[in-house]
């Protein structure tokens, strides 16, 4: 799933040229989640807003046939549509029934809040130089350097090795507890680690692992890092049986 980052980059890049082309389809991307993704980020939509007001006084300014452009029906509907999510007086389009299908089959994936951040326009443009970095294989496209792909995986692999070590050093005595503390443990940010931990092949009751690990994790901690308590409240937010699995893991704990 992708956030909203790349529908923008999308749409700025059409607005610094308003064609016909470019208005058409600004007005079929707005009609299908102009709401939503003034929801996700208003200041990306302001900034897009302010994209499209000085490309007009542009063409405002410009040669006859700009101006043409201008006064065109379908310009004309794009900036009323413009005015109308800007002003919140658009409602959100109703979802289809096959939209509806496949978000129930992403939620029961657990896979409905994991997005696909940083990703832009130019970097789906320009693959080759950009390198591809959300795909299998995307590492070895940002470099011709085989010595040096080389070189970042025996990297990695001794961080994987040292992180498994100091796992059996906190007791980590099963393959899933130590696979939960690897995540946690390397995780960029608790959102990072949130979306690893949904996507672990775990089975039966091996997600109640992950709720003991965090707390675990924290009680292991010197000073109290707020790290662990906003995963832990992100993880009960997305599944109330992390919530069911703290409380009951606490009662047996005191």
């Amino acid at each position: 799933m992708f956030c909203s980052d790349l529908i923008y980059d999308f749409l700025i890049m059409l607005s610094k040229h308003l064609r016909e082309i470019d208005v058409s389809t600004i007005l079929t991307v707005l009609n299908c989640c102009g709401m939503k993704i003034r929801s996700d980020d208003p200041t990306a939509m302001k900034n897009f807003i302010q994209s499209v007001h000085n490309r007009v006084n542009e063409l405002k300014a410009a040669s006859v046939e700009g101006q043409a452009n201008i006064n065109g029906k379908r310009m004309e509907f794009m900036l009323e549509t413009i005015f109308d999510i800007k002003n919140n007086k658009k409602r959100p389009k109703e979802e289809t029934a096959p939209h509806g299908r496949i978000k129930k089959w992403l939620q029961k994936l657990r896979v409905e809040e994991i997005l696909i951040r940083g990703l832009k326009w130019s970097k789906l443009l320009d693959p080759d130089n950009k390198g591809q970095w959300w795909l299998s294989g995307g590492m070895a496209a940002k470099t011709d350097n085989v010595q040096e792909v080389a070189n970042t995986i025996d990297k990695d692999v001794l961080e994987a090795q040292k992180m498994l070590q100091l796992a059996s050093s906190q007791r980590m005595n099963t393959d899933a507890r130590k696979a939960i503390f690897c995540i946690i443990m390397s995780g960029e940010d608790y959102i990072d680690a949130f979306e690893k931990l949904l996507r672990l092949d775990l089975v039966g009751k091996q997600d109640r692992e992950i709720m003991r690990v965090v707390v675990e994790c924290c009680l292991q901690e010197k000073i109290f890092n707020k790290y662990y308590t906003t995963l832990a409240s992100k993880l009960c937010e997305h599944d109330k049986n992390h919530k069911f699995t703290l409380q009951s893991w606490s009662q047996c704990s005191y």
